[in-house]
């Protein structure tokens, strides 16, 4: 079973969690929604998308990608998850299709690391004033990760 995980990250974050997953499942193929968008489907048979959360929203490339890929979507194995420093579940139903989320084998929260130091300046005035930070955060939820492969990998 050949296994996809597609994503954005802009800081780095859902980008290592998606090669956590990949490397507990033995090898699935990564593609980063930044770099490329345009992605076959029919190749695999399951689909794990994971995006970042800012100001309480899904990166756009993953929202655009979930709504141009739907169809293909609803016919495959499903996994998604987000990246946050938010309320996660709250966020999580919010991120992605309703369907998608009935669909789906699983989906969770991973919670986030927020990097204050990597910022840049407007990310940095966002957080100050929206979150009430201006330090280095790390609220990474590894008992969701380990629940997440664990589900994805039960044929």
């Amino acid at each position: 079973m050949k296994t996809l995980i597609v994503f954005s990250s802009k800081y780095g974050m859902v980008e290592r969690c998606a090669k956590i997953i990949a490397e507990k499942l033995g090898g699935a193929v990564l593609e980063n929604l930044r770099n490329n968008s345009d992605i076959k489907l029919s190749d695999y048979d399951t689909i794990i998308i994971g995006g970042s959360i800012y100001s309480g929203k899904i990166r756009d490339e993953v929202k655009e990608f979930c709504n141009k890929q739907f169809k293909e979507l609803m016919k495959k194995r499903l996994g998604l998850f987000i990246c946050n420093m938010g309320n996660g579940d709250k966020e999580l139903l919010e991120s992605y299709p309703a369907k998608l989320l009935e669909h789906a084998i699983v989906k969770l929260p991973f919670g986030g690391e927020l990097n204050f130091e990597k910022l840049n300046a407007v990310d940095k005035n966002i957080i100050k004033l929206q979150m009430n930070i201006d330090k280095t955060v790390v609220k990474i939820l590894n008992e969701n990760i380990r629940r997440f492969y664990e589900a994805i990998k039960i044929v």
